[in-house]
Formats: C-alpha cells, structure tokens, sequence
C-alpha cells in the first residue's frame, strides 16, 4: 500500500489518519518505491503520484509495474489497478525497483518517467524511460537503457537529474551497483543525456566507476540540482560500504556537471568517520537550505553514533 497525507502536517501521524490509501495487487509490493512533485500529463495545475510495485505478475513472475495516479484524489481507499494507469513489466525484471519523474528528458514541456527493473536479462538489469503522459501498457514499448552484464543490477537506482550538459534538456542516471569493472562489487553510475533512445548502457555519455572492491556505488543517487552555480546540474552517489576511511565508513561523492567517464574517486569525496558508519546510506540534494541560492546536500550515516543511533549530516555549498 501506499498513503497520502494532505499537508499541512503536524503532530504525530500513523497511517490509519492516511487521508489516502492505494492498495496494489496480490503480492505486488506496491509502494517499493513511490515518486511524485511531476506533471506527467502536462496539466500544469496538479501534481501527479508514481508507485511501483516490482512483484507485480500481470507480466509474468516477478515482473513488476508502475502506476501513474493523474491529479487530486478525494479522501478514500482505492486499489491501484482501479484507477492508476499501469505500466507493465517483464517476467523476473523487477521493474518499478525505483521511479523518477521530476523532469522533462525530450523538452516537450511535460515530465517524464524513469523506471528501474533491476532483474531485466539475467540481473544486467534496465532502466525505462516513458514520455508522458504514459498510456496503460508495456514498458517494452518505451524507450530501453539496458545493462551491460548478467548482475550488474542497473536500475536499482534511477533519477532524472536537472540538465548535466546545459542543452536545454534533463538528462538520467542510473545506479549499477554490481558492476565488477574495478573490483567486484565496486558500481558504477551511468549518465545518459536527454532525449534519451533505446541503447545498452555501454554507449551511455559518461560512467563513473566506483573506487574499489565491494564499494556498492550507485546503490544510492540523488540529482543535486546545481550546486555550484555554474548552470550545469550536479548529482550526489553514494558507496556506503566504501573502505576509504575505515571498514565499512562509507563515501559519498558530488559530481559535477559536466561529467567525463572516469572514477568517482576523483569527484568532491565525503568520508565516513568511523567503522561501519555506512555514510550515504540515504542521501539528498537539490534543495537551499540556508537560503543563499546554491542548491545543498543532506547525507545519512545510518550506524553513525555510540549506540547506533544514526547521523544526518547538512552540506552547505558542498
């Protein structure tokens, strides 16, 4: 299920005060990953709500789906299939293992949808990019950025990030944090620049490969807006496994735009502190939090603390 609460919000909620709740189909996992803050159908006038559900078997075993909620909902309970439109994935693909639609890849003045499926072919995994406003239907008829190697799970992560390259058109990312190319395990974070077309990852624009062995990059990203003022949009990835610092510390990296394939090693590096802190567990970028125009980042270290407690570190003009 997933749940709307209409702002504004204060005191302590549960999801029993939801105002809205969607209910997916039988073992569906709908709400594994949810996005919105998008206009999919170019309404101008409401916001629009994506949930995925990546056990989703109207397209086979473990297929996975989408759901596209246009506009207001009255308080109630609904079941997805009802009154979502659908995107359906493929048999063993996972698809809807992660969404994003804050923005317009084609430049058609209407938002666009990235859905991760990071079973596709053998676990290579995928990212599908749908030009709104998305129709019920088949993500095998939208546009297919496919893994390079049988588990390099792309598509576990994947975000359409402000403009990278400055061409008037937002660009992807997509997370392949099983991608062996430096060590196992390492990652990598593909950039595919807008309008996107079907491809293998292998002709992306740009890779940046994480540093070392089991460094999980691009288990986590988040676009980062434009961090350093200079009309490129940058992105945050994370390795939270990475070793620099000490076993486990984890590292998070800002890239800026434009970026060349190459290390993230050579990116604006954070370390973790300690062993084990597992720093950009979660992480987020693309908002001004102390109100002097420069986008700030805001990185999780979920183990972080003497007791396990967990620490959120704000970045100002990282």
């Amino acid at each position: 299920e997933a749940y709307v609460f209409f702002g504004p919000h204060s005191g302590a909620l549960d999801m029993g005060m939801a105002d809205v709740t969607l209910v997916g189909s039988t073992n569906a996992q709908a709400g594994y990953a949810v996005a919105g803050g998008c206009d999919l159908d170019g309404d101008e006038s409401q916001d629009d709500l994506i949930i995925g559900g990546k056990e989703d078997t109207d397209g086979g075993s473990a297929a996975g789906a989408v759901w596209a909620i246009f506009g207001s909902l009255a308080s109630g309970t609904y079941e997805l299939d009802a009154i979502g439109t659908k995107l359906t994935g493929s048999a063993n693909s996972w698809s809807g293992s992660s969404l994003s639609c804050s923005g317009d890849v084609n430049a058609d003045g209407v938002d666009d949808l990235a859905v991760g499926a990071q079973g596709y072919n053998n676990g290579a995994g995928a990212a599908f990019v749908v030009y709104g406003p998305p129709e019920t239907g088949s993500l095998a008829d939208h546009t297919l950025l496919e893994g390079e190697e049988a588990y390099d799970t792309a598509g576990l992560k994947v975000a359409i990030t402000q403009d990278i390259n400055n061409d008037g058109m937002d660009d992807i990312l997509v997370g392949a944090y099983g991608d062996d190319t430096t060590g196992e395990g390492a990652g990598a974070v593909y950039v595919v620049h807008g309008p996107a077309v079907s491809k293998n990852l292998s002709e992306a624009d740009a890779k940046l490969l994480g540093v070392d062995t089991s460094d999980l990059a691009g288990y986590v990203l988040a676009p980062a807006g434009d961090a350093n003022g200079d009309g490129y949009g940058d992105f945050l990835v994370a390795s939270f496994e990475a070793d620099d610092a000490a076993g486990g510390a984890g590292a998070a990296y800002m890239v800026l735009g434009p970026p060349a394939s190459g290390s993230l090693g050579d990116e604006v590096t954070w370390l973790g502190v300690n062993t084990g802190d597992n720093l950009g567990y979660a992480m987020a970028g693309g908002c001004d939090i102390n109100g002097d125009s420069l986008e700030d980042a805001v990185l999780a270290a979920r183990y972080a603390g003497s007791s396990d407690n967990g620490i959120v570190y704000g970045l100002y003009n990282p």
